[in-house]
C-alpha cells in the first residue's frame, strides 16, 4: 500500500462556508455548470461549478465546487471552496501521474492522494485507486465525514481532467 490516508491530530478544519450558505434559507444561486461525472453501476458523482449569494451577507459570493453524490446505501453533497481548488487540483494532479506510472508496475495496491502528515489534509475531498491483478481497477472519492464511494472504469487522469475544467470555468467567469 502505498500513501492509505490517515486521521492526523491538530489538522486545519475543512471550510464549510459554501456549504452552509448553499444550505441556508434564501440562499440564491447565481450560476452552475456541470464539468464532469463519474458513473458506475448504481454509484454517481455529479461535478458542478457554481456560485452562490451568500443570504447571510448581501452581496457576497460564495464560488467552488459541488458534488452530488450518491451509492445504493449513502447520498449527499461535498463541496469546494474556491480557495481550496487550486490545492485540490495540484493534488489531483501529482495523484494522477503518480498513478499512471504506478499502474504499469502495480497490481493488488492502493494509491492515494491522501498520505500521513501531508499538509493539504484539510482538503474537502480525496481519492485513491486500487489496482488489482486480476480484476478491474477501481478508484474510491472520499469526501471529509462522508463514506467512500467506490468506481469501476473511471481512472485518475479522468478526475484530473475534470478539476481541469472546473477551475478552466470558474476562470472564465
Amino acid at each position: 500500500m502505498i500513501c492509505l490516508g490517515q486521521d492526523v491530530p491538530n489538522r486545519p478544519q475543512i471550510s464549510r462556508l459554501l456549504e452552509s450558505a448553499a444550505e441556508r434559507p434564501g440562499a440564491q444561486l447565481i450560476w452552475s455548470s456541470e464539468v464532469g461525472r463519474l458513473e458506475s453501476g448504481a454509484t454517481r458523482a455529479v461535478f458542478t461549478v457554481l456560485a452562490i449569494e451568500d443570504p447571510a451577507r448581501a452581496g457576497h459570493q460564495l464560488r467552488g465546487i459541488r458534488v452530488a453524490a450518491s451509492s445504493p446505501d449513502w447520498n449527499g453533497t461535498i463541496y469546494v471552496e474556491e480557495p481550496q481548488l487550486e490545492q485540490l487540483k495540484a493534488k489531483v494532479d501529482l495523484w494522477a501521474t503518480g498513478a499512471g506510472r504506478a499502474s504499469r508496475t502495480a497490481s493488488n495496491m492502493i494509491y492515494s492522494s491522501a498520505c500521513p502528515g501531508d499538509e493539504n489534509l484539510h482538503l474537502p475531498m480525496s481519492f485513491a485507486v486500487i489496482f488489482r491483478w486480476q480484476a478491474a481497477d477501481e478508484l474510491l472519492l472520499a469526501g471529509a465525514g462522508y463514506p467512500s464511494l467506490s468506481f469501476t472504469g473511471p481512472t485518475p487522469s479522468s478526475i484530473a481532467a475534470i478539476f481541469a475544467r472546473a477551475t478552466d470555468e470558474l476562470k472564465s467567469r
